[in-house]
C-alpha cells in the first residue's frame, strides 16, 4: 500500500523525505543546500508525523525570514542616521548596546539627583560654616548637579531617539526623573508610527529629520518657529542633487560647501518642497495629535521658488520694421479682401500699437475701422 502524499515531502520507498524550498532571503544560511531546496530523510513512514516535521521546518523558515527582514530594515534605517548618531553607536559598541546605555545613563542621573544637596549637609556636620557660605555652597552644588542632569538627560534622549529609529522602544524613565521635552526625533517616530508609514516613507521622513538636526540641532518642538523652517528651506536651495554616497554621508553644511566648490547642480523645488512638507506634517501632528504645541508655526508656509539665472545671451533681440517697410505693408493690406484677417491685423497693429498676442485675443468681427489722415 502506497503512502499518502505530504506537502513539502517526497516518498522514497517506505520513508518520507523532506523536499522544502528555502526562501531566497535566507538561502545564505544553508550553504549546503545549493539548489535552494532542503532535502533529507524525515525518518518516518507516518504521514501525520511527516506533516508535523515539515511544519516545524516551515516555522523555522518563517522565523528566519522575519529576522532577516528585520535586520534588512534596520540596515536601511541605519543608513538614514546622521554621522553623530553613527558615532554614538560606534562609541557604545553597536545598536545592541543602546538599551543598556539608556539604563546606565538613567542610573547615573538618578544618583546625581539623589546626591544633590548632600555636600552642603555634610559640610555642616564636619565644620561650622557661616550661613552665607552654606548658601553659596548649596547654590554651587545645585548648579553643578543641574548641569550634570541636563547633560545626562540630553544623552538619554539622544540614545532613545536612535533606539526608536532602529525599532527598539526604550522603557519608560523611572518616576521623578524628567528627561526633557520631546524633540524632532521622538516626534518623527510617533508620527510615522501613527500614520502607518512604510519603511521607505519612514526613511524619507527620517532623512529630513537628520538634515534638520544637522542645521538646527534637536531643538524642542515647542521652540520651533517659522524662521527655523525658512532658514532650512533657504539652506536647501544650495543642496546638491548628487546621490553619491561619499557626498550624502556628509553633514548638511559640508555637503553644500562641497557642492558649491564643485559647482554641482542643486535639487529642484519639487524635491526641496518634500523637506518642508515633512516638517509641516510633523508640526501639524504635534499640534493636533500629540498636543505638544498650541499653534502650528509652519501652517501655510510655502518654499521659495526656483532660482532662474538671467543670461543676456538667451534674450532674443527684436528688430523693428523701418518706416519704409511699414508703409509697404500698409499699402499691400489695403488691396486685400475686407473679410480676411490678413487685412485687419496689420492695420490694427499700426493704429493701436497692440502686440500680436493682444490682437490675437480680440473676439468678434471688426465691422468698420476709420483711419483719419
Amino acid at each position: 500500500m502506497s503512502l499518502p502524499t505530504v506537502s513539502g515531502a517526497q516518498i522514497r520507498g517506505s520513508t518520507y523525505h523532506l523536499n522544502l524550498p528555502i526562501p531566497k532571503v535566507i538561502q545564505s544560511l544553508y550553504p549546503k543546500h545549493k539548489s535552494g531546496v532542503m532535502r533529507g530523510s524525515l525518518r518516518t513512514s507516518d504521514p501525520k508525523e511527516a506533516q508535523s516535521r515539515v511544519g516545524e521546518q516551515r516555522a523555522i523558515f518563517d522565523r528566519q525570514v522575519k529576522e532577516a527582514q528585520r535586520l534588512a530594515d534596520r540596515e536601511r534605517i541605519l543608513g538614514t542616521l546622521g554621522q553623530e548618531d553613527r558615532d554614538l553607536l560606534a562609541e557604545i559598541g553597536g545598536p545592541e548596546r543602546l538599551l543598556d546605555t539608556i539604563r546606565e545613563l538613567r542610573k547615573e542621573a538618578a544618583l546625581t539627583l539623589a546626591g544633590m544637596g548632600s555636600g552642603a549637609a555634610l559640610a555642616t556636620e564636619i565644620e561650622s560654616l557661616p550661613p552665607h557660605a552654606l548658601r553659596t555652597l548649596a547654590q554651587r552644588e545645585e548648579q553643578e548637579g543641574q548641569a550634570a542632569l541636563r547633560t545626562l538627560t540630553a544623552e538619554t534622549r539622544r540614545s532613545k531617539g536612535v533606539s526608536r529609529q532602529l525599532g527598539k522602544e526604550p522603557p519608560a524613565p523611572p518616576s521623578g526623573l524628567d528627561e526633557g521635552t520631546v524633540g524632532i526625533r521622538e516626534l518623527a517616530e510617533k508620527f510615522t508610527e501613527a500614520n502607518g508609514y512604510t519603511v521607505q516613507n519612514k526613511e524619507s521622513v527620517l532623512h529630513t529629520v537628520r538634515r534638520w538636526i544637522e542645521l538646527h540641532g534637536d531643538i524642542p518642538v515647542e521652540k520651533w518657529t517659522r524662521a527655523h523652517l525658512d532658514k532650512f528651506d533657504e539652506v536647501l536651495t544650495k543642496f546638491p542633487a548628487s546621490t553619491a554616497a561619499s557626498l550624502r554621508s556628509l553633514p548638511l553644511l559640508k555637503i553644500i560647501a562641497k557642492g558649491q566648490r564643485e559647482n554641482l547642480p542643486t535639487i529642484s523645488k519639487k524635491t526641496r518642497s518634500r523637506y518642508s512638507d515633512h516638517m509641516k506634517s510633523l508640526s501639524k501632528y504635534a499640534l493636533n495629535q500629540a498636543g505638544l504645541i498650541s499653534a502650528d508655526p509652519f501652517a501655510g508656509y510655502k518654499p521659495r521658488g526656483e532660482k532662474v539665472k538671467f543670461s543676456a545671451g538667451s534674450v532674443k533681440e527684436t528688430i523693428p520694421f523701418t518706416p519704409a517697410q511699414v508703409g509697404k505693408i500698409l499699402d499691400h493690406v489695403e488691396k486685400t479682401d475686407n473679410e480676411i484677417i490678413d487685412r485687419w491685423l496689420p492695420l490694427l497693429a499700426a493704429y493701436t500699437g497692440a502686440r500680436r498676442e493682444e490682437l490675437g485675443q480680440l473676439l468678434g468681427v471688426v465691422a468698420e475701422v476709420v483711419f483719419e489722415t
